[in-house]
């Protein structure tokens, strides 16, 4: 896969120990495959006073010892990968089966989205599980992956009042994302259980 840098990155700070690497803000696979490409090209450089570095969807942060290397030498080393035409393969990927289970139990949302869209339960969860999602980033619980993109047609906003218990397991959808809690999460977010894993 060759990727040409045709936009516009910036460097920023976040404190004394933190830089941004910041691509355009646009959700996209495409988007989030030059993030997660450029991260890993940084990461083989091995740069002395790099101490991490994690991706999100649209940027990645480095966390670096300022005492090894300052924010304006880090950010000409990330610079001179930006001005080069960059080569490389595409990062391996593997598909991983979930088995689900719909229900009133499992799915307490299920009724209410059938009613918001006017698409049938049966409907919503043909549209559901028809579909490959990509896993665009882990966070904000260890381990909790953002996946996208949702059927359109079921597209919904956020819930005004978020659910107060979210089930271990539980797959959440919103706005053109899904989520899947391998854990239970410990503060309230505002994403429903539409469907949840039986078995993980």
């Amino acid at each position: 896969m060759e990727v040409k840098r045709t936009r516009k990155i910036d460097y920023l700070p976040m404190g004394e120990q933190i830089l941004i690497v910041q691509f355009e803000d646009v959700l996209s696979i495409e988007n989030n495959q030059m993030v997660q490409h450029f991260a890993q090209l940084t990461r083989t450089l091995k740069i002395e006073g790099v101490k991490d570095i994690v991706t999100a969807m649209s940027n990645f942060s480095i966390m670096y010892d300022p005492l090894l290397i300052s924010f304006e030498q880090l950010k000409e080393k990330l610079a001179q990968i930006e001005l080069t035409e960059i080569h490389g393969t595409k990062k391996k990927s593997r598909v991983v089966h979930i088995p689900v289970v719909f229900d009133e139990q499992h799915g307490p949302d299920l009724a209410e989205l059938a009613k918001i869209t006017g698409y049938s339960v049966q409907e919503i969860i043909k549209m559901i599980t028809s579909k490959t999602y990509y896993v665009y980033m882990l966070g904000f619980i260890a381990g909790l992956p953002y996946m996208g993109d949702i059927d359109e047609r079921i597209i919904v906003p956020r819930k005004s009042n978020p659910t107060a218990k979210v089930i271990e397991s539980s797959f959440c959808g919103s706005f053109f994302s899904s989520l899947f809690y391998k854990v239970k999460p410990l503060s309230l977010y505002p994403l429903s259980n539409w469907f949840c894993s039986s078995n993980c």
